[in-house]
């Protein structure tokens, strides 16, 4: 599955929390120089996964879902499982690889 545009909390539930599967939710910003780094690696996982939902989540529309999943600092990964949290992370500054791993070890 492509990556999916969220911005709005409604998009954020119908697309995160009422969906049964894993999915993968990216905190950022348009304004984010760290985000606007991780993206493209963002992009190749939504190719190397295609049944993985991966969202982008943009923290600045969707203020009310950022504070309930108390995101402090941007990019956050999330990754929910039936709708439900299962573990998130601030990735400023962690290479491809080792997103990768934080992903992978937590998606089982």
């Amino acid at each position: 599955m492509a990556l999916v545009a969220v911005n709005s909390n409604e998009e954020f539930v119908r697309e995160v929390e009422q969906d049964q599967g894993l999915v993968i939710a990216g905190f950022t910003a348009d304004w984010c120089p760290h985000c606007k780094v991780l993206a493209p690696h963002i992009q190749g996982m939504a190719q190397n996964f295609p049944d993985l939902k991966i969202c982008r989540v943009d923290v600045d529309k969707c203020e009310e879902i950022s504070n309930k999943y108390n995101v402090q600092t941007i990019p956050t990964l999330a990754i929910f499982k039936g709708g439900q949290l299962v573990v998130a992370k601030m990735v400023a500054g962690m290479q491809p690889n080792e997103i990768m791993e934080f992903m992978q070890s937590n998606m089982q």
